[in-house]
């Protein structure tokens, strides 16, 4: 009988460790590196049908939202899943995009630190009447570098502040003594 009860804990913690994520979001982590922009697409698949009790009032749906608490990393606002309109929507995949842009902090430098580092977002499901889904936190890690690089283009004279610097000269070293004269 103890070598039964053994058994069945073992089989039991086994398919628990199977059991796939509610909102499953493909591939679940990606780092970008270096100093160019780049940009990833990810999968996100719901693994039951929508749900809901009653007719809530928003539609049955489920939203995803995601943000990034760092500015050189852009996503969606967010993923719908809205089973009112069509009741087998729940098994349409949808892709987003997030884009790494390694410049797009530079203007908040001084006041920005940098950030980076491992997981710079955070995904919920913001909205569902779906008692499965309610709650449910998708798993999503974006890793960028710890800092920006903030390279800086200078920008070439134009031609107004060059008549002044060649005047300015030749007024220093005394070539000419007056506007007049140039």
């Amino acid at each position: 009988m103890v070598r039964a009860f053994y058994f069945y804990a073992a089989a039991s913690l086994i398919v628990v460790a199977a059991v796939p994520p509610r909102v499953n979001i493909l591939p679940g982590t990606h780092t970008f590196t270096g100093s160019t922009a780049a940009s990833k697409t990810f999968t996100v698949q719901l693994d039951e049908p929508i749900i809901c009790s009653g007719s809530p009032a928003g539609g049955c749906r489920v939203v995803v939202n995601f943000t990034s608490h760092d500015p050189r990393v852009s996503t969606p606002h967010k993923l719908m899943w809205n089973v009112t309109q069509n009741f087998s929507s729940w098994t349409d995949n949808k892709t987003f995009t997030i884009d790494f842009n390694p410049n797009a902090g530079c203007d908040l430098v001084p006041q920005w630190t940098g950030g980076g580092g491992v997981n710079v977002m955070d995904e919920h499901v913001s909205e569902t009447n779906s008692e499965y889904y309610n709650g449910f936190n998708p798993s999503l890690e974006i890793n960028v570098p710890t800092a920006p690089t903030c390279d800086v283009e200078e920008e070439p004279l134009s031609a107004g502040w060059i008549f002044l610097i060649v005047v300015a000269a030749a007024i220093s070293l005394g070539v000419c003594t007056t506007l007049m004269d140039i």
